[in-house]
């Protein structure tokens, strides 16, 4: 995977040659890009948590020179305001989207004396190694903690428990970065101006997500506040 500086240097490595990001960008991007709808997709995800009833959720992110990370921390934030309860800066973690930086900033969530109920994990590596932090503290999920991830893999129905993931669309978006680079090539005096096309994500509900222990009692199921 590249680093990433590797990432936010790459048009100025390859000059003239039509480029398109496919699924990351630099927060600034200057070329053509194909992403999904990552602040959407944040917002569904937490939003599903919040339905539950969870009102203390984290998140680990990836990192915030990336705008698929930016855009799910802030879709994350949207949520948690569309419901009325607050952000705890204690409960967003940074991590670099590997599986040792999801373990240890999901050690540090666990370590907190107030500590979250659920956890939204931005991808799926960070995602085995919040897995692997639970099971080190020995926390139940999901009956002492929700886990909802990105990028579903083929394991995660396979998982104990079955992982609930936001799903990516990874044929289209490759479809679509073709058909942008063949455009760019074909016209290459073009409209100058970077391009972004979004795709829409899909919220998998699997066995790793419930309502918290005691929730029903203490918290109405209420939707967001208009």
């Amino acid at each position: 995977m590249a680093t990433n500086e590797q990432i936010a240097m790459i048009p100025g490595s390859v000059r003239d040659t039509p480029l398109v990001y496919v699924d990351r960008t630099p927060l600034r991007c200057t070329v053509d890009s194909v992403l999904v709808d990552n602040v959407r997709a944040a917002f569904e995800a937490t939003s599903h948590l919040l339905k539950l009833g969870h009102r203390r959720v984290g998140i680990i992110t990836g990192p915030l020179n990336l705008l698929n990370a930016a855009d799910r921390l802030g879709g994350y934030r949207r949520a948690l305001r569309a419901y009325e309860v607050p952000v705890d800066r204690e409960l967003v973690r940074r991590g670099d989207n590997s599986e040792d930086s999801g373990y240890w900033r999901g050690l540090e969530l666990l370590r907190l004396a107030d500590r979250p109920t659920a956890v939204l994990v931005c991808n799926n590596l960070m995602a085995m190694g919040f897995l692997g932090a639970l099971r080190e503290f020995g926390v139940a999920c999901p009956r002492e903690i929700s886990v909802v991830g990105f990028d579903d893999f083929e394991w995660s129905p396979y998982l104990q428990p079955p992982l609930t993931m936001v799903r990516q669309p990874a044929a289209e978006l490759g479809a679509e970065a073709a058909k942008a680079v063949l455009t760019r090539v074909r016209h290459p005096g073009g409209n100058g101006s970077a391009k972004k096309l979004q795709l829409l994500t899909h919220l998998v509900v699997r066995g790793s997500t419930a309502a918290p222990n005691g929730s029903a009692r203490s918290h109405p199921r209420s939707g967001p506040s208009r």
